[in-house]
C-alpha cells in the first residue's frame, strides 16, 4: 500500500559507542542477523531469536593478523546452506585503510571465536581493498569490492568461490571508476545472472548485469535529481526483479529511495524515510516483500531501523 511501517528497531548502541557500518541477512528459517562495526573498529554479529538479540561467537576476524575493520569500509553478511551466516570484511591492523585486505568468513558455531576464513585473502595484491559485498547463488559465493588504484580512482572487482580458490567474474574488473569509494553491491540468480550496483562520481549510481559471458549496463544514473548527492546503494532481486535502494542528499535532508527495473528503465517506488539523519541503507527481501535496514542518527545513541514495505 506504499507505506513503510517500522518492522522493529535494532538494539540501540549506548554512547559513546557509535555504529559506523551495519548490514543484515535473513535465514531460511526467518531469523534476522545483523553485522555491525563500532567506532573502535571492532565488530559483532547478532541474531534476533525468541525476541532477544544474541551475539554469535566472538569477532569474526579473531585469529587473523588484521583484526580491525577500517572506519571507511562497509561490511556484509549473507547465508549459505540456508541458515549459516557468512561475512565479508575489509581487515587492517589499524582503523585506517592502509594495507586493508578482503576476507570472507563462515560461522562455525560457539566459542570465543566461532568463525573461520573461506579461502584466505580474497583481494589481489596492490592498493587497499574495502567495501566488500556478498551474494550466494545456487551454493556459489560471490563477492565484490573496490580496490584503490591511486589518484582518487578505484577498480570494482567481482569474484566467486570455486570451492578451492577465488576467481574473477569476467575477463577484467571495472577499472577507472571515477570515485575514490564506489561502494559496490551485488546480487544474483540461481542461473548465474549477477547484478552489480556502484557509485561513479561522473554518473551517480550505475547498475551492471552479468549474463554469464559479459557485463551490460542497465539504464542510466539512478539519482532522481542529478544535482543531488548520492550516499550509499543496496540491491536485491524480488520475485526476479532487480530493486535498488539508496540514500540521496539535498537541502540538508537525506531520503531513502527505492526503485525497480521495468525491463527498460528504473521506476521509483515510495520513499522509505526522509530525515536529516538517515543513512547506511541496506535492502533485502523475503518472497515478494522488500526489507530495509538503515541508520537514524538524529541523536546519540544512534539506532538501526528495520522497515518492510506493506
Amino acid at each position: 500500500n506504499g507505506v513503510w511501517p517500522v518492522g522493529g528497531s535494532g538494539p540501540a548502541i549506548a554512547a559513546p559507542t557509535i555504529v559506523r557500518r551495519a548490514n543484515m541477512a535473513i535465514s531460511e528459517s526467518g531469523v534476522v542477523h545483523i553485522l555491525d562495526v563500532r567506532d573502535t573498529g571492532h565488530h559483532i554479529v547478532r541474531s534476533f531469536q525468541v525476541g532477544v538479540w544474541q551475539d554469535l561467537g566472538g569477532s569474526p576476524l579473531n585469529g587473523l593478523p588484521e583484526q580491525l575493520v577500517p572506519s571507511a569500509s562497509d561490511v556484509d553478511i549473507s547465508m549459505i546452506n540456508g541458515n549459516i551466516p557468512i561475512v565479508a570484511m575489509s581487515a587492517a591492523t589499524t582503523t585506517g585503510v592502509a594495507g586493508a585486505k578482503i576476507y570472507v568468513l563462515e560461522y562455525t558455531g560457539g566459542g570465543s571465536t566461532g568463525w573461520s576464513t573461506i579461502g584466505g585473502q580474497v583481494s589481489d595484491a596492490g592498493g587497499p581493498a574495502i567495501d566488500p559485498r556478498l551474494t550466494v547463488q545456487n551454493g556459489t559465493i560471490y563477492v565484490t569490492y573496490s580496490q584503490d588504484q591511486g589518484s582518487d580512482v578505484s577498480a570494482v572487482h567481482v569474484k566467486r568461490w570455486t570451492g578451492s580458490a577465488w576467481v574473477a567474474v569476467g575477463s577484467a574488473s571495472f577499472t577507472g571508476v571515477t570515485s575514490s569509494q564506489p561502494t559496490p553491491v551485488l546480487t544474483g540468480t540461481a542461473s548465474g545472472e549477477l547484478y552489480l550496483a556502484y557509485r561513479s562520481a561522473a554518473n551517480g549510481f550505475l547498475v551492471q548485469q552479468w549474463n554469464g559471458t559479459s557485463w551490460t549496463q542497465l539504464g542510466s544514473n539512478l539519482l532522481d535529481d542529478p544535482g543531488d548527492l548520492g550516499g550509499n546503494i543496496s540491491i536485491a532481486l524480488i520475485s526476479g526483479t532487480p530493486y535498488v535502494a539508496w540514500n540521496e542528499f539535498a537541502g540538508g535532508q537525506s531520503h531513502v529511495n527505492l526503485a525497480h527495473w521495468t525491463g527498460s528503465a528504473w521506476e521509483l517506488d515510495p520513499q522509505a524515510a526522509v530525515s536529516a539523519g538517515t543513512d547506511r541503507v541496506r535492502l533485502t527481501s523475503t518472497g515478494f516483500t522488500p526489507w530495509l535496514l538503515y541508520r537514524r542518527q538524529a541523536s546519540i545513541p544512534f539506532n538501526l531501523i528495520v522497515s518492510i514495505l506493506d
